[in-house]
């Protein structure tokens, strides 16, 4: 028994340790569902015996005090009666202005030199296995960051870094947001480093929010937020009822199943897709970290879930594109207004009309950008793949930054307009930026100076 015990953990160390990044990218009470993901995701690996210092989590952490929060310090990933503070010992690692894409490619690459003093990075081995959740809005080859965005071929190299320094066995990466399937289009994830990815949408579409006005009420109260993104409520629902021996195959067959709204994706090694979720998301519980060598577990293996119930799905009434959330909170803001309080409706009505006229003014600055060259057709056309050349996007997109405050949450979806530019004019980055500081100044064609054709 004695050899049979320590034979069992030498296995269990032979096999590695499990490490999780989870990362909320935005700000601003709007995009609450945001950190709820990050949360809930928190909580799962938590529970499920990923030690807190395998965890490293960022979150710019505004909304659980906020002013509009009616549970001031709770998070709620749902709706109801009995729907769970998610917030309750929720472990924070970068914050507010910390919460940026260079932070997050230096925690990918366990490089402790980019990052403020004391903040934890990667210490993953060659031996470990990697969970990696980015949760944020996003366009064409771009993810969002609160004041910045990450282009795909940094992550991509980021990703590329930690392979070649050997800092984990396998890695699976799940990436809720807008046109995610992008960043990992084109065949980008060489089977041989090792990771598995799935994205909450494909190259060309939106991703969806969940437990959207009307449905985001808890204990009786309207939060006038949405509670979750579709794409992330669905994996962890389904790992909360499945369990950790459900297999990543078997979990992406029900996810993709139960989002309806988009067409979640996946590339990458498939090979290992036969694992358990448990090898990435924690295979123990909080008090102790079994070994997977030690757990003895039977594995649910089928690709389509086996046997199991079949996927409940959220009602729709609270699903609503991502592009779209803004306006519609707006709306439900208004409509819900106390009619006797004539300053509050007129406030409301206010903040709705302001939406609308940033979306008008997002159209009208890049369907004037695409006309001045000549090129409208790159407004409705699928966005090209490959890399922008000549970081042409990213030239473009800082000046976006620069003159407009970056972008909206609608106005994003542009980035594949801009995409799409950048590779028919041969990457000419400075005559695209030149003309969007021309066309944001005021003066230029329908703008003026409260109103700037930005989408801010």
């Amino acid at each position: 028994m004695k050899f049979l015990m320590s034979t069992l953990a030498l296995a269990g160390a032979a096999m590695g340790a499990d490490f999780a990044v989870i990362v909320a990218g935005s700000s601003g009470y709007g995009n609450y569902r945001h950190q709820a993901d990050a949360c809930h995701a928190y909580q799962i690996c938590h529970k499920w015996g990923i030690p807190d210092e395998n965890i490293i989590t960022m979150m710019y952490d505004d909304i659980a005090n906020s002013i509009q929060n009616p549970f001031r310090g709770q998070i709620f990933n749902a709706p109801g009666s009995d729907s769970v503070d998610v917030n309750k010992g929720c472990k924070k690692d970068y914050t507010g202005m910390d919460v940026t894409p260079d932070n997050f490619l230096a925690v990918l690459t366990g490089d402790a030199t980019k990052v403020p003093e004391g903040k934890p990075v990667l210490n993953s081995t060659s031996t470990d296995r990697v969970f990696i959740n980015f949760v944020d809005h996003g366009g064409v080859g771009s993810i969002a960051f609160p004041h910045s965005l990450l282009s795909k071929s940094k992550l991509l190299d980021a990703l590329k870094t930690a392979h070649s320094k050997q800092m984990f066995e396998k890695m699976v990466f799940y990436l809720e947001a807008c046109e995610s399937g992008s960043m990992f289009s084109g065949d980008v994830l060489d089977p041989s480093m090792n990771i598995y990815a799935t994205t909450a949408a494909n190259a060309d579409e939106s991703s969806w929010g969940t437990y959207c006005p009307p449905q985001d009420t808890v204990n009786g109260k309207h939060l006038n937020t949405c509670l979750g993104d579709l794409y992330s409520v669905n994996w962890m629902q389904n790992a909360e009822k499945a369990g950790q021996d459900e297999t990543l195959a078997a979990q992406f067959s029900q996810v993709q199943k139960l989002t309806t709204k988009s067409h979640v994706s996946k590339f990458g090694d498939e090979d290992f897709t036969s694992d358990p979720i448990g090898d990435y998301m924690g295979n123990g519980d909080s008090s102790k970290n079994v070994s997977r060598a030690a757990a003895h577990r039977v594995v649910k293996n089928s690709a389509d879930g086996g046997d199991e119930t079949p996927p409940e799905r959220a009602n729709e009434a609270g699903m609503v594109s991502s592009r779209d959330i803004p306006v519609h909170l707006a709306y439900y803001s208004f409509i819900r207004a106390d009619s006797s309080d004539l300053a509050a409706v007129q406030a409301s009505a206010q903040r709705l009309k302001d939406q609308i006229d940033a979306r008008v003014r997002a159209d009208t600055l890049f369907y004037t950008l695409a006309h001045a060259f000549n090129k409208p057709h790159v407004l409705t056309a699928k966005a090209h793949m490959g890399d922008c050349p000549n970081s042409c996007c990213d030239t473009v997109n800082d000046m976006v930054y620069a003159v407009c405050g970056g972008y909206t949450d609608y106005s994003l979806k542009f980035i594949k307009t801009v995409h799409n530019l950048c590779v028919e004019m041969g990457g000419d980055g400075k005559m695209l930026a030149e003309k969007v500081n021309s066309l944001a100044q005021p003066g230029a064609t329908e703008a003026t100076d409260m109103h700037p054709l930005c989408g801010a």
